[in-house]
C-alpha cells in the first residue's frame, strides 16, 4: 500500500500546497490589504497538518517544511482577541530562520497589515517587549541593522522585526504591507546607505520581488489644508513615502507594483514592470510623463484619484502616449466630475483625446464623465452617441464605464449597432453602471449578441447585479469575467445569450408595467 513516504515528490508538493491558507490565488484590490479576510478554522487545521507531516519523517519534512515557511502573513486588526500576536510570531520566525539560514531561504512572500495594532492603555505590553528586546539587540549584530533601542515601545519593535525580516529571506519573490505613517525604517535605510558609502555600491535586498503591494496610512498626511480664509491651500503637493520609495528602489525586478505617488518620486527605472497601480491623494505635476520613461515594458497600468488636485485623465492619458504601441490594459478612476465651465479645444470634444492610437489597448475602464462626448453648456449628458464611436481604438476587446453618472442605453445604442455590423470585431463587451432606473437594473453589458438581437444593452437585475460591484474594488478590474462568474452563479447550466433573455424579459415587463401605470 502506497503511503505518502512514499508518493512523488511532485504529488507531495501538491498536497502540501492545498493545505497551506496562503497559497490560494486573490485579487488585488486598489485599497490594501488586497487579502480581506483572516485566517479561518480550516486555515489553521491545514497549517497544523503541515506541522505535523514536518514531524511524521525528515522525507515529509523536506517537503512540507518549505510550504510551512512559504509565507509570512499577518493581518492583525482590533477584532483580533490576542494582544500583540503580530510581535511574538514575527519574533518566533525571526528566532528560526536566524538559527536555520535554509528556512530563511524558503520565506517566498510577507503579506503584513500593521496599521491597526492595539493600544498600550487597554493591554500590557511590558513583558513581550522586554522579552523582544534583548533579542533585537542579538538580531541588530547578526544584521549589522543598527537599531537605537531607548524609547522604543510595542510599535518600533515591530518596525525593527519587519526590517530585519526583509534583509534576512534571500529569496523573497512577494511583498505586500500595509504601514503606519509613522514608520520611516530608519535602520534599513541607513543600512543601504552606509553600504553604498563604502563600497560605491546599494546593499542588495529584495533584488528576488517580483510583486510588491504597498500601502501607507497617509490620507490625513496628504488631504489638503485649509487656509485662514476657510479656502483650500492650493500649493499642497503630494508628500513623499520614504519607506515605499526605499522598498521600490530595492527591487529592480518587479513585474507588478502597486503603490502611492509618494513612493515614486525618485523616478525608479523599473525594466521589469508590467503592471503598475498608482494612488495619488494630492497634486503630482510632471511626474507622469518622466515616470513613464523608466517603465519601458508597461502593459497595464490602473490610476485613482483620491481628490479633484491630482492629474485629470487628459494628462494621465498624454503620459502614456509613449507606450500607445505596447498598453494593453488602462483603468482611471477619479473623483472628480465633468466640469461645467468646461469648453472643448478645436478637434477635442472629450476630456480625453481619442484612444485610437493606442493600437494594443484591450481592456478601458474610465469614468463616465471622461469618455463621454461634450456638445455644449448644458448637453453633456445628451451627447451624440456617435462621436462615441470615433473615441475607441479597434482593438479594444472589454470597455467598462465607471462612476454612478445618469449613463442612459440611448448614450451606448450607436455602439451596440457598429458592434452588430462588426466595426469593432474585438469588441467582446461593454458595461456601464446608472444612477437610477426605472427597471431596477443599474449594471448594464452589452456584447456582440445583445447587440444584434436587441440593439442595446440588457440590464442585470438588482439582487444579481450586487454580487458585481466588488468588481469596482479591484486594482485591475475586470468586469467581463465577474459578469461571466455571476451569471452563470445565478442560473447555473444557461448560457450568456439564454440567461440574457431571461434577463431581457425581465427588463421589457417592468417597462410594460411602468408604461401600463
Amino acid at each position: 500500500m502506497a503511503s505518502l513516504a512514499t508518493l512523488p515528490i511532485e504529488i507531495l508538493d501538491q498536497i502540501c500546497t492545498i493545505l497551506s491558507p496562503y497559497r490560494r490565488p486573490y485579487s488585488i484590490r486598489v485599497f490594501k490589504p488586497s487579502i480581506k479576510e483572516e485566517p479561518t478554522k480550516n486555515d489553521h487545521q491545514g497549517t497544523r497538518a503541515l506541522l505535523n507531516l514536518c514531524q511524521t519523517s525528515k522525507a515529509l519534512c523536506k517537503v512540507a517544511q518549505p510550504v510551512v515557511f512559504h509565507t509570512f502573513f499577518d493581518h492583525e486588526n482590533y477584532s483580533t482577541s490576542i494582544p500583540l500576536g503580530f510581535l511574538k510570531r514575527l519574533g518566533l520566525l525571526l528566532r528560526t530562520i536566524a538559527e536555520r539560514p535554509e528556512l530563511a531561504e524558503a520565506v517566498r512572500a510577507v503579506d503584513v497589515d500593521a496599521c491597526e495594532r492595539k493600544c498600550q492603555c487597554c493591554y500590557s505590553f511590558d513583558e513581550q517587549v522586554k522579552e523582544q528586546m534583548g533579542w533585537i539587540s542579538e538580531l541588530s549584530a547578526r544584521t549589522a541593522l543598527e537599531f537605537n533601542l531607548w524609547h522604543w515601545e510595542s510599535r518600533e519593535i515591530s518596525e525593527a522585526q519587519l526590517q530585519a525580516l526583509l534583509v534576512m529571506v534571500p529569496n523573497l519573490q512577494r511583498l505586500n504591507l500595509r504601514l503606519p505613517v509613522t514608520w520611516d525604517f530608519e535602520a534599513l535605510a541607513a543600512w543601504v546607505n552606509r553600504k553604498k558609502s563604502e563600497t560605491g555600491i546599494a546593499q542588495k535586498f529584495l533584488h528576488t520581488v517580483t510583486h510588491m503591494e504597498l500601502g501607507t496610512d497617509t490620507v490625513e498626511a496628504n488631504t489638503p489644508r485649509m487656509r485662514e480664509d476657510g479656502e483650500r491651500d492650493e500649493s499642497f503637493k503630494s508628500s513623499p513615502n520614504p519607506v515605499e520609495r526605499l522598498l521600490i528602489e530595492a527591487a529592480p525586478n518587479l513585474e507588478l507594483l502597486c503603490c502611492t505617488a509618494g513612493g515614486l518620486d525618485d523616478l525608479p527605472r523599473l525594466p521589469s514592470l508590467t503592471s503598475l497601480q498608482v494612488l495619488l491623494h494630492a497634486p503630482w505635476d510632471g511626474m507622469l510623463p518622466r515616470l513613464m520613461e523608466g517603465l519601458p515594458r508597461l502593459k497595464r497600468f490602473s490610476y485613482s484619484a483620491l481628490s479633484d488636485y491630482c492629474p485629470t485623465p487628459a494628462e494621465v492619458q498624454d503620459a502614456l502616449l509613449p507606450l500607445r504601441d505596447t498598453l494593453e490594459y488602462l483603468c482611471i478612476r477619479t473623483q472628480s466630475h465633468f466640469p461645467e465651465d468646461w469648453v472643448p479645444q478645436p478637434g477635442r470634444r472629450f476630456l480625453m483625446t481619442p484612444l485610437k492610437d493606442f493600437s494594443a489597448l484591450r481592456v478601458l475602464v474610465l469614468d463616465g464623465f471622461a469618455v463621454l462626448p461634450h456638445r455644449g453648456v448644458g448637453e453633456m449628458w445628451d451627447s451624440d452617441g456617435e462621436l462615441f464611436l470615433d473615441f475607441l481604438p479597434p482593438s479594444l476587446a472589454q470597455l467598462h464605464v465607471s462612476g454612478w453618472n445618469s449613463h442612459s442605453s440611448a448614450q451606448f445604442r450607436p455602439l451596440g449597432e457598429a458592434m452588430a455590423r462588426s466595426e469593432f470585431p474585438c469588441l467582446e463587451i461593454v458595461s456601464w453602471f446608472t444612477e437610477s432606473d426605472p427597471d431596477g437594473c443599474f449594471f448594464y453589458a452589452l456584447d456582440p449578441p445583445s447587440a444584434a438581437r436587441y440593439g442595446e444593452g440588457i440590464g442585470v437585475p438588482s439582487d444579481v447585479w450586487r454580487r458585481i460591484c466588488d468588481e469596482d474594488s479591484h486594482s485591475f478590474p475586470d468586469w467581463k469575467a465577474a459578469h461571466q462568474h455571476v451569471v452563470s452563479t445565478e442560473y447555473p447550466g444557461l448560457t450568456m445569450v439564454e440567461a440574457q433573455e431571461i434577463f431581457y424579459q425581465l427588463q421589457n415587463q417592468q417597462k410594460g408595467e411602468d408604461e401600463a401605470l
